[in-house]
């Protein structure tokens, strides 16, 4: 639109050292200024770079870039360049990564993001032969259940891991910890929200407080299961694998494909995990809509209310008696949080320790009861319900138990054009003789990932009678990372 305004700007001009006079469409000029200024109110947002090697500075060809948690993904083509355009700004950052490399993430990248990114070589060396103690596979199972229990949450039945294989598990049985990791992204899908995800896992840590992992039981308190054993006796919370648990810790990048077919059904699913989760919260009271009463001005139960408890008695307040609501000044879309001063109070965080913060008390309109802990006093809110807080807040309660089979894709918001893909999960297969060849294509693809071989040999030339000598790796194709090495 710019160029358009700049050119029919530049031919209002007369040329008086050629006497020459310009006929000026008054018309076409106005609709051209209204058309920009349209686009400077709805346009849309383009995020661009070039992608290098560090070294080299050859450009990275096929890199994956993405939004963290979001839909928005490409890759970089054979300049090494990647674009990405959004309706609106995300609080999220921008990940690029590609084997072999460190990968990089940008925070804000919609505030500055470099025209050159560089990746460095990882110094992680890849060992040719690994050796590790081997485990008990009915511990590994176990282990397994516990992770997929609270990594996953409460659809964990819906969900399935397609390369539990890669995951790292470690029990520490003197503190009792089960910590994970893995090497390569965890491969996800969630056919109850229908999101095929990728989760580069970095870390998870749990402290199991009693469970068949642990030889002695912990008379610490009880934080609550993801089911209603706890209701049992010791014993038989012991017996049943019913777990008490510290707050988990757990974090790394995810991206979200879907895999819907976008009926009716699917959206009510969507938008009841949306309606409950602490981004509608946060959506809403941006839009300073979370108030004391039961019901709000259009006679809708209102989802969320703020918690004030004295003695057992339960009241409810306003969000202006806690939280001041303006425009940021980054962006028109986005609102400025002010948290008004407070009594602080003692919190435990499984990232900063013992410390105070600010505690809101939140209750659904599901009965679900929730607390926030802010370690700050001012963020930012984008127009879809995500903050900037990063690692100054965490949850407790409802909110505490969501966890990645309850994630929606930070994109999401109810009621819009939903994206129905063509590929994998649809429910039902497509009519035609070539859309079924299609769709069983990406259904293998989807079981068995593509997979191409780099080979690396120990000089470029050779001649006759020289021994050959090379290594080999098998890399999956769809996310560039080592499945097998020769």
């Amino acid at each position: 639109m710019t160029a358009n305004l700049i050119e029919a700007i530049s031919k209002i001009e007369v040329m008086t050292n050629k006497n020459l006079i310009l006929t000026i469409d008054m018309k076409l000029l106005l609709i051209t200024f209204f058309l920009y200024i349209t686009g400077c109110i709805y346009g849309q947002y383009t995020l661009e770079a070039v992608v290098l090697d560090g070294i080299t500075h050859k450009p990275v060809v096929n890199a994956n870039v993405y939004l963290d948690g979001t839909t928005k993904g490409t890759t970089t083509d054979l300049q090494g360049r990647f674009k990405i355009t959004v309706k609106e700004v995300i609080n999220t950052s921008l990940v690029i990564s590609f084997i072999g490399y460190e990968k990089v993430v940008i925070q804000s990248p919609f505030l500055s993001l470099p025209k050159t990114i560089y990746l460095e070589e990882s110094e992680e060396k890849i060992p040719e032969v690994v050796v590790r103690a081997k485990i008990d596979k009915t511990k590994r199972n176990e282990m397994l259940r516990v992770f997929r229990n609270h990594f996953l949450g409460h659809h964990v039945g819906s969900c399935r891991i397609l390369n539990e294989d890669d995951i790292i598990l470690t029990h520490d049985t003197k503190n009792n910890e089960l910590t994970a990791t893995s090497k390569k992204t965890l491969l996800i899908v969630n056919n109850f929200l229908k999101y095929y995800v990728r989760y580069d896992l970095k870390e998870f840590k749990i402290k199991l407080l009693y469970g068949p992992l642990s030889e002695k039981n912990n008379n610490s308190p009880y934080f609550g299961p993801l089911n209603k054993d706890h209701m049992k006796s010791k014993e038989e919370r012991k017996s049943t694998s019913a777990y008490a648990i510290n707050p988990i810790f757990y974090r790394g990048t995810v991206s979200f494909k879907d895999i819907g077919n976008g009926t009716g059904e699917l959206n009510k699913r969507r938008k009841k995990t949306y309606d409950h989760s602490f981004r509608c919260f946060f959506h809403l009271l941006s839009n300073e809509s979370i108030k004391s009463g039961y019901r709000n001005n259009e006679d809708e139960i209102n989802k969320f209310r703020l918690v004030t408890t004295h003695f057992f008695n339960i009241g409810f307040y306003n969000q202006e008696d806690v939280f001041l609501v303006s425009t940021s000044a980054d962006y028109p879309s986005m609102k400025f949080i002010e948290i008004l001063p407070q009594k602080k109070q003692p919190v435990s965080s499984t990232i900063h320790g013992d410390t105070t913060g600010i505690v809101i008390d939140v209750r659904c309109n599901n009965g679900e009861l929730s607390s926030i802990a802010f370690l700050t006093e001012s963020f930012q809110i984008d127009q879809y319900g995500n903050t900037d807080l990063q690692k100054n807040y965490f949850f407790g309660g409802a909110f505490g138990n969501q966890r990645v089979g309850d994630l929606l894709p930070l994109d999401y918001m109810p009621g819009q054009t939903e994206n129905v893909s063509s590929s994998l999960m649809k429910e039902e297969v497509p009519v035609t003789a070539t859309e079924r060849v299609s769709y069983y294509i990406e259904q293998q693809a989807m079981a068995f990932p593509l997979e191409k071989i780099h080979v690396h040999t120990d000089k470029t030339n050779y001649i006759a009678g020289e021994t050959l000598r090379f290594r080999a790796y098998l890399i999956n194709y769809d996310t560039n990372t080592i499945s097998v090495i020769h």
